[in-house]
């Protein structure tokens, strides 16, 4: 809502600058004041006016650029003390990378770009917080590392030629990474007994639920994500009894 306001606020500030500045544009050259004392002394009070607030506009400006870089220096931060206070995280997803792009199809003439970073532990540590009332399990932990993967900087980018007849085409797998790190944190993927064709249905099921996570207002992110891994935990009890 602050955010909001300052831009409001600035595209004010920057319309009053032009408004100042027509004005005197008419006064000097479209309908000239007399050369006099009086009159000369209102020019110079638009000018000024107008440079104030073009000073003021640029000052705002520089100001907000300041406020971003601290918030990213606090955020660097704190992801440096996330890393430390969460190395099996970062083991897990290196290990969830290799193993999901060793799995994808279709992709051999294609250049893949991974441009994962650790900024979805700042996420992450947020989810579990919200979630801390209905206790931490594997379930709540995946619930929450999957949903911070999907609304993270970080994914995948596959340049490929052979996807759609022949023309250079780019696909984003976050989503499925996301859906591919929920599953393998529950243990979905290790259990024996049951096949990919069998899991199959299921990850189009637990995607499905993963779209609540963009239609849904954050207010209600605490009670997504213990239903999401309420959801997580019945599919594993389901297809453990196979």
């Amino acid at each position: 809502m602050k955010k909001n306001t300052t831009k409001k606020l600035n595209f004010l500030n920057l319309i009053i600058c032009f408004i100042w500045m027509g004005a005197l544009i008419y006064i000097c050259f479209i309908n000239p004041m007399p050369n006099s004392l009086l009159y000369n002394i209102i020019r110079l009070l638009f000018v000024l006016n107008g440079l104030l607030c073009i000073q003021r506009y640029y000052k705002n400006k520089d100001m907000q650029k300041k406020q971003k870089e601290i918030i990213q220096e606090i955020d660097f931060s704190k992801i440096h003390l996330l890393e430390i206070a969460n190395p099996e995280i970062l083991d897990f997803i290196d290990k969830c990378q290799e193993e999901f792009l060793t799995n994808l199809k279709h992709i051999e003439k294609s250049t893949i770009i991974i441009n994962m970073n650790n900024q979805y532990l700042l996420e992450y540590d947020k989810n579990l917080q919200i979630i801390s009332s209905y206790g931490i399990d594997a379930y709540h932990k995946a619930a929450c590392l999957s949903v911070a993967l999907l609304e993270s900087i970080g994914t995948f980018f596959i340049y490929s030629v052979n996807l759609i007849d022949s023309c250079t085409c780019t696909t984003n797998y976050n989503a499925s990474f996301a859906l591919y790190t929920a599953m393998k944190m529950c243990g979905i993927y290790d259990i024996n007994s049951v096949t990919k064709e069998a899991i199959l249905p299921y990850s189009d099921y637990i995607a499905s639920i993963m779209e609540i996570f963009y239609k849904t207002p954050k207010e209600d992110l605490e009670k997504n994500l213990h239903f999401f891994a309420t959801k997580l935990e019945n599919i594993y009890n389901e297809l453990i009894s196979y």
